[in-house]
């Protein structure tokens, strides 16, 4: 039996708030069969999706960016108050850029540098490492690195600290020196000969 209210309406049954928590469901499926897809490498797509990926690890080329001070013949100068410094630290630092340029020995090819040795060792038997840098005006590091193919450092006896040829090389200077001096002898000969046999002609005549 509902029960009314003094204007005869039924008067309602009073029901206390209740906040809902929605539950949160969540399904685990059972896994029947475990795939591994591996791409073929004779696919028609093999080649894009390299070009991709060789896209994407390089990135897009940025602009080089060059200042004033890199163009050779562009000083740069002060345009405003804004811009502190002085043209005068401009002109110190090309001086010293050239000087130091200048003091830097150039690396010449191997080849030529073994060929400048061998006529080095020809002049004399003992080399420092002092007087290779100034024939030779080649960096210590590299020098070395070249001398170690031809030739020793002596570490004991009166030639402490110079290099001389190695055995097999020395040999085969010693044979074509010796080989230039026989040709040089027998040429020598020969002109002898030609001049006793003038002599000889001009005794006839007279």
């Amino acid at each position: 039996v509902q029960k009314e209210g003094e204007d005869g309406q039924p008067v309602k049954k009073y029901i206390p708030f209740v906040k809902t928590i929605p539950k949160k469901t969540s399904l685990i499926g059972k896994v029947c069969h475990d795939c591994t897809v591996i791409p073929a490498r004779n696919g028609s797509k093999v080649g894009e999706s390299l070009m991709k990926r060789q896209n994407l690890t390089q990135g897009k080329e940025r602009p080089k960016v060059t200042l004033l001070n890199e163009i050779p013949g562009v000083i740069q100068s002060n345009a405003g108050p804004s811009i502190k410094g002085n043209t005068s630290s401009i002109f110190l630092k090309s001086s010293q850029s050239k000087a130091k340029t200048e003091g830097r020995a150039i690396r010449m090819p191997k080849k030529d540098l073994l060929d400048l040795l061998f006529r080095l060792f020809e002049e004399y038997e003992y080399w420092s490492m002092k007087g290779l840098k100034e024939r030779t005006r080649q960096p210590e590091s590299y020098l070395k690195e070249s001398l170690e193919s031809i030739a020793t450092l002596i570490k004991r006896g009166p030639y402490t600290s110079k290099y001389t040829l190695k055995p097999e090389y020395r040999r085969l200077r010693d044979a074509e020196r010796a080989v230039r001096l026989g040709l040089d002898e027998n040429d020598e000969n020969k002109e002898n000969d030609e001049n006793e046999e003038e002599d000889e002609e001009m005794e006839d005549v007279v």
